[in-house]
């Protein structure tokens, strides 16, 4: 154990040592780090993602991101959804959405029932759209790697998938 004394700058060296050791083997570390995820991103449309190469795992990859974006989006507008079911079930005229109704009845809502309100029914909807949104979003990567493999661009869209093999891909995923 070595204690430092500014007075003695031999006693220092160990320390200094140790530092320049441990920057050293950081630098080393982060650098083997950036090469290996370097090797695996795809920066084709909107920056850097990392996915497997192929196979099983990337359709899983795929299949579970789609699944997550399902269900985040649906839960985030649930409420927006909420109200314009509540709109869409009245029938009398003089009680046609507004932006301010629309204001006005998410906020009776939440008096009286509660914020968590605002989600009642929402459970059906995530279970409706969790799987199209992730078979949707699995299968557009895989319809667009086949139109770019068909038009002869050996991978991906990392190697110039252009607007027509996405329409192309999109069209035949869906969405």
């Amino acid at each position: 154990f070595f204690f430092t004394n500014a007075s003695n700058p031999h006693a220092m060296l160990p320390a200094m040592v140790e530092q320049e050791r441990r920057e050293k083997l950081r630098r080393v570390s982060t650098e083997k780090l950036i090469h290996r995820v370097s090797d695996r991103v795809d920066a084709s449309h909107h920056g850097p993602v990392l996915m497997p190469d192929e196979g099983p795992s990337k359709t899983s990859t795929l299949l579970a991101a789609g699944a997550i974006s399902g269900g985040v989006s649906k839960l985030l507008t649930a409420p927006i959804d909420r109200i314009k079911i509540i709109y869409q079930v009245n029938t009398d005229p003089r009680h046609a959405f507004t932006l301010r109704r629309g204001f006005s009845t998410a906020s009776s809502i939440v008096l009286q029932s509660g914020v968590l309100a605002l989600w009642r029914g929402n459970s059906a909807a995530v279970a409706r759209d969790v799987p199209y949104a992730s078979i949707v979003f699995a299968s557009y990567a895989m319809y667009e790697d086949a139109v770019l493999k068909a038009s002869g661009v050996t991978s991906g869209a990392a190697s110039g998938g252009s607007v027509w093999s996405r329409l192309g891909a999109g069209s035949a995923a869906g969405g």
